[in-house]
């Protein structure tokens, strides 16, 4: 197995729930896939090295989301992605998903790398490296961020709180 495979079986589903928590859309979160590990091959080919390949790929996933976002603030309004199963017994829970996940997408692209990279257990390390924020302000801002989706949940729903 070459180096290429490697690093696409060990990252695709990390990759994968990244890129769809950023783009709320499944077929989306497939596109960028595909577009992220196509650098990838397109670097690895032209004898690039990439010394940290998990950070890289996080860093070209997060990259691709926000551009995509922006186009998409461009030429639409925001439709909130609805959960991919339905089960009668997890209507609230769907609702529940719903609100956050509008919350979410009302927060500035690169608040929302933040919060994605957070939910997914990601390291203070990863989330500055892959975000761009100084490790000594990954805390804060996270923190801050927690703050301002507190705020807009409340807004947007009082059930939940």
């Amino acid at each position: 197995m070459n180096s290429f495979d490697k690093l696409y079986y060990e990252n695709y589903h990390k990759v994968y729930r990244v890129a769809l928590k950023m783009s709320g859309n499944a077929q989306n979160a497939m596109d960028i896939v595909q577009e992220v590990f196509l650098s990838l091959f397109d670097k690895l080919e032209n004898g690039g090295e990439i010394i940290y390949p998990g950070t890289w790929l996080y860093k070209v996933t997060v990259n691709k989301c926000c551009d995509g976002l922006r186009k998409q603030m461009r030429f639409a309004t925001l439709d909130v992605a609805a959960g991919n199963e339905f089960h009668e017994v997890t209507i609230e829970k769907q609702e529940t998903r719903q609100i956050i996940e509008k919350a979410l997408f009302e927060l500035h692209p690169r608040e929302r790398v933040i919060m994605v990279l957070y939910s997914e257990g990601f390291s203070y390390k990863e989330i500055s490296e892959a975000s761009g924020v100084k490790f000594q302000s990954v805390g804060k801002t996270i923190s801050r961020i927690l703050e301002k989706l507190e705020k807009k949940l409340k807004g947007l729903n009082n059930d939940l709180y």
